[in-house]
């Protein structure tokens, strides 16, 4: 699960109920908010989970107001916060983030051009208005 946006969900907004599941995960540059239960909720325990943390497959994520709380059952990522993702319009679906989480994601390659930074959080890309052809905003595929 990596660079998406998992906003209300009625329970949590993952859930990772075999250690055969936990062992495959990566669980990267997501925004997991206003969940009705926790935004990542760890069912099992295994030493494939410590692994992973350990390697960074469990980081850059974002946790804000889940009901039960960020993690159930893991430890947080290095890089892990707990911001407001400021959307522009969730009711209305636009979920774009406000500045307090630009460019907290993962060093990488920037979507759709070859230069490298910080990513966005979550499944929306922020694009700055002087910079390359997409303006606005880009969903990540």
């Amino acid at each position: 699960v990596i660079n998406c946006t998992i906003n209300n969900c009625t329970s949590d907004g993952i859930e990772i109920t075999t250690a055969v599941a936990l062992s495959a995960s990566s669980i990267q540059n997501n925004i997991l908010s206003n969940n009705g239960g926790y935004g990542l909720n760890v069912g099992v325990g295994s030493a494939a989970l410590n692994d992973r943390i350990t390697r960074g497959r469990f980081d850059y994520n974002n946790y804000y107001n889940n009901t039960s709380g960020a993690r159930n059952n893991l430890s947080a990522g290095a890089n892990d916060t707990a911001l407001d993702p400021q959307y522009t319009d969730a009711a209305g679906e636009n979920f774009g983030i406000g500045t307090n989480l630009k460019a907290t994601a993962f060093p990488g390659a920037f979507h759709g051009s070859s230069s490298t930074g910080y990513l966005d959080q979550g499944a929306v890309q922020r694009q700055e208005p002087a910079g390359g052809p997409f303006g606005g905003y880009l969903a990540m595929p």
